[in-house]
């Protein structure tokens, strides 16, 4: 069977990957170099490192942050809080000038 293979820099940060044959029993057929790891990845990582015995997520949570913060649109429920927040200070500036104008009438 193919398996992906994971070829890391000398930090633990992937450099490539690779496909290699495994028997049926998870032995690869033919040699495997030394900084290649054939123990499988966890999906979402944004930058993989192989600490020597697992994969942990290699970029800072700030930078995911910042990333996660640009790919997504506000939702409706955002725009539409936005939107409330807005009427909501032009009304109150509007009741604040009315006040006004009535003092001066009065």
């Amino acid at each position: 069977m193919l398996k992906q293979v994971y070829s890391i820099e000398k930090n633990g940060f992937l450099k490539e990957i690779y496909v290699a044959e495994f028997d049926t029993l998870g032995n690869p057929t033919g040699e495997i170099i030394k900084d290649i790891i054939i123990i499988d990845m966890p999906q979402g990582l944004y930058k993989p490192k192989w600490t020597g015995t697992e994969w942990i997520e290699g970029m800072p949570q700030i930078d995911i942050d910042a990333l996660n913060n640009i790919l997504q649109p506000p939702t409706p429920l955002e725009i539409v809080q936005t939107k409330v927040a807005e009427i909501e200070i032009t009304t109150s500036q509007l009741i604040d000038a009315l006040a006004v104008i009535l003092e001066v009438d009065a």
